[in-house]
C-alpha cells in the first residue's frame, strides 16, 4: 500500500524552463492547446510509453493535455513511486511450473534454516519469499537485486527467486536471463519447463507501450489499439476497481499489471483455451476485441479483478474464484442452465463442488460452460443464505470456504 500512496501523493511536476506547449496528443506534432509557462505546475494524469518515447497527461490551469518527458521537471518521485497473486488462476500451461518452483524454493529454504552451520534463514530472504506469497512482486524483486544478488551473486536458488519475482512483475526478459543463470549453475526440471513457456510467451507478445496509473500499469500494442482507447481502459479499470473494492475489500499491495491483446495473440502467448477471455498470472491479461471498451471487454476486466482482489488474501477452491468473478461482472445463471446442473450432479455425471478440479483449463467448452454455471449458483446461494456481510468475511479467511462445498451442494439440488 506504501508505493500506491506515494505515487499518489506525487503526482504533480513542473513545466521546465522556458515553457513547453500543451499538446492535444502524445506526439510533437499534436495541435497545441495552450502554452505553459516555465515552473508552472502541473498534475500527472498518467504516463504513456512507447517506441516514440514517453509523454504524460497532465491537468494544468484548467486544461488538460499531454506534455513530453523532457517538457517537465520533477518526475523523479513519480517515476520511483511508479516502480514501485496468488499462484490461483495462472494460465493452465505455467501454473504447475510455477507452484513446483514455489514448493522447490519453500523446500530448500527449510533446508537452510535447519543446517547448523546456520543460524537460520537469511532475513532478506526470508522477507522476499514473504513478498512474493502476498503478491508483492516488485518489493520483493527489489529486494533480492539490492541485498540478496550483491551478497551471493552465483546462489542458484536466489536466482531462482529472483526469476519469480521479475515474471510476476511482468518483466519476463529478466526472469528468463535469472533462470538462465541459475540453470547454468544447477539444473532443475520446474525451472527449464518454466523457461521454455516463458520463452514461449515472450515470443508471442507485442504489447509493448504501456501506460501507466495509480493503481494499474497498461501494458498494449499501439499499432492495435489506441491512445484514446487505451485510456479508456485505463479508467474503466479504476472504475471497476472502485466498485469491486468497497464490495470485497480488495486492498491491492502494488500496481497490477493489466496486458491486453488482441485474441490470436493473447491465446498464442498463454496457450488459453478456446473459450477463455481473461486470465490472472500475478498479471491481469484481457483478451480485446474490437476497436472500442465494449461491454464484453468491461466484463472481462471485472471477472480479472475479482481474481486479482481474491487471490490477496490467500488460496481458494476454483469454484468459488469463479462464482465470485462472474457474479460480480454481472452474470447470471440462466434457468436451463441451472436445471442441466442440477441433472447432471443428480445422475452423478459431474462432480459437486468438492469435487471439482484446481485447474479448468484443459475442459472442453461444453464441461467448462457446466462448471461455471454450478459456480456462479454457489456463490449465488451462498449471498442469499448468508448475506455480503458474510462472504467479505469469508474472503478474509479462505480455510473455512471449501467446507461450504457439500452444503452448497446439496441446496443445489434441493432448490
Amino acid at each position: 500500500m506504501a508505493s500506491l500512496l506515494a505515487l499518489a501523493a506525487s503526482m504533480t511536476a513542473a513545466v521546465r524552463e522556458g515553457g513547453a506547449p500543451l499538446r492535444a496528443g502524445c506526439s510533437a506534432e499534436a495541435g497545441i492547446i495552450a502554452r505553459l509557462a516555465g515552473g508552472a505546475p502541473v498534475i500527472i494524469r498518467l504516463s504513456i510509453s512507447g517506441e516514440g518515447g514517453s509523454c504524460y497527461k497532465v491537468s494544468a490551469g484548467g486544461k488538460d493535455g499531454y506534455l513530453l518527458r523532457e517538457e517537465l521537471s520533477g518526475l523523479e518521485p513519480y517515476d520511483q513511486a511508479s516502480r514501485g497473486g496468488s499462484l490461483h488462476g495462472l494460465p493452465e500451461t505455467i501454473r504447475s511450473e510455477i507452484g513446483r518452483l514455489h514448493s522447490d524454493l519453500a523446500q530448500e529454504a527449510s533446508q537452510r534454516s535447519a543446517s547448523p552451520d546456520r543460524t537460520g534463514l537469511d532475513p532478506s530472504l526470508a522477507q522476499a519469499m514473504s513478498l512474493i506469497e502476498s503478491n508483492q512482486p516488485r518489493r520483493a524483486l527489489e529486494l533480492i537485486e539490492t541485498a540478496l544478488l550483491h551478497a551471493a551473486p552465483n546462489d542458484p536458488f536466489v536466482l531462482s527467486l529472483a526469476g519469480l519475482a521479475a515474471y510476476q512483475s511482468d518483466h519476463t526478459r529478466q526472469a528468463l536471463d535469472y533462470w538462465g543463470q541459475a540453470l547454468a549453475i544447477r539444473p532443475n526440471p520446474s525451472i527449464e519447463s518454466l523457461y521454455r513457456k516463458a520463452h514461449t510467451e515472450l515470443a508471442a507478445d507485442s504489447s509493448r507501450a504501456r501506460m501507466h496509473g495509480s493503481r494499474f500499469v497498461l501494458r498494449y500494442n499501439e499499432q492495435e489499439i489506441g491512445q484514446r482507447t487505451a485510456e479508456a481502459i485505463l479508467a474503466a479499470l479504476n472504475e471497476e476497481y472502485d466498485r469491486l473494492d468497497a464490495a470485497l475489500g480488495c486492498g491491492l499491495q502494488e500496481q497490477a499489471t493489466v496486458i491486453v491483446q488482441t485474441y490470436e495473440v493473447y491465446r498464442a502467448a498463454i496457450s488459453a483455451a478456446e473459450w477463455s477471455r481473461g486470465q490472472f498470472d500475478g498479471r491481469i491479461r484481457i483478451a480485446y476485441e474490437g476497436q472500442a471498451l465494449t461491454p464484453r471487454t468491461r466484463a472481462a476486466m471485472a471477472h480479472e479483478l475479482v481474481h486479482a482482489c481474491l487471490a490477496r488474501n490467500g488460496r481458494f477452491p476454483a469454484w468459488f474464484h469463479e462464482g465470485m468473478a462472474q457474479r460480480w461482472s454481472g452474470e447470471t445463471v440462466s434457468p436451463p442452465e441451472l436445471a442441466s446442473v442440477r441433472q447432471m450432479l443428480r445422475s452423478k455425471r459431474m462432480p459437486g463442488l468438492g469435487q471439482m478440479p484446481d485447474s479448468w483449463g484443459r475442459l472442453s467448452p461444453w464441461h467448462a460452460n457446466l462448471a461455471y454455471a454450478l459456480s456462479l449458483a454457489a456463490v449465488d446461494t451462498l449471498y442469499r443464505s448468508f448475506g455480503e456481510q458474510y462472504v467479505r468475511n469469508l474472503i478474509r479467511s479462505p480455510e473455512r470456504v471449501a467446507p461450504l462445498a457439500g452444503t452448497l451442494t446439496q441446496a443445489l439440488l434441493a432448490q
